[in-house]
């Protein structure tokens, strides 16, 4: 998923077409992918001894951009009712890294970098799994539940 030409990203556009460039060879984007890696214990001696292997793990990640429309990536300055929502894509974490406060810590980081961000009023995102909106909504990550459809709930948090 992670690799290029990967499903992550809006509409399976993949994660580096989506998260790292536009089309037009563009960096700076309004989105990010923060990403939690861990580094093993042969990482150590990975400083000391270059031949040494080096083993990481993907523990957690988020995207973040601005806008909520998943056709316009990210969305549009001149569309003034979308441009002042940063909205969350992809939050996932590994079953080891779950209870360590890792979602917490990347969820912040991308609300620090959304705050960056000329305009930026709130955080928005839409999630119809039951433990991932227990998180969101705990104390410690404060989203509030603003609408409850049937299967999916919209969280919203104020930046």
């Amino acid at each position: 998923e992670c690799e290029e030409g990967g499903g992550m990203g809006p509409d399976g556009m993949g994660l580096i077409k989506t998260w790292h460039h536009d089309p037009a060879g563009n960096v700076d984007r309004d989105c990010r992918m923060f990403v939690a890696v861990r580094e093993d214990a042969d990482a150590a001696d990975a400083e000391r001894d270059t031949n040494a292997p080096t083993n990481h793990a993907v523990m957690g990640l988020v995207g973040v951009k601005r806008g909520m429309d998943s056709k316009e990536f990210p969305t549009d300055a001149s569309k003034d009712d979308d441009y002042g929502i940063f909205s969350i894509w992809r939050m996932s974490g590994s079953e080891d890294a779950r209870g360590l406060g890792l979602g917490r810590r990347v969820m912040a980081a991308a609300e620090q970098w959304a705050k960056g961000r000329p305009k930026a009023q709130v955080m928005r995102l839409y999630t119809g799994n039951p433990i991932a909106a227990k998180f969101y909504t705990s104390e410690k990550v404060g989203y509030e539940e603003i609408v409850k459809e049937t299967h999916f709930g919209t969280y919203e948090k104020k930046l």
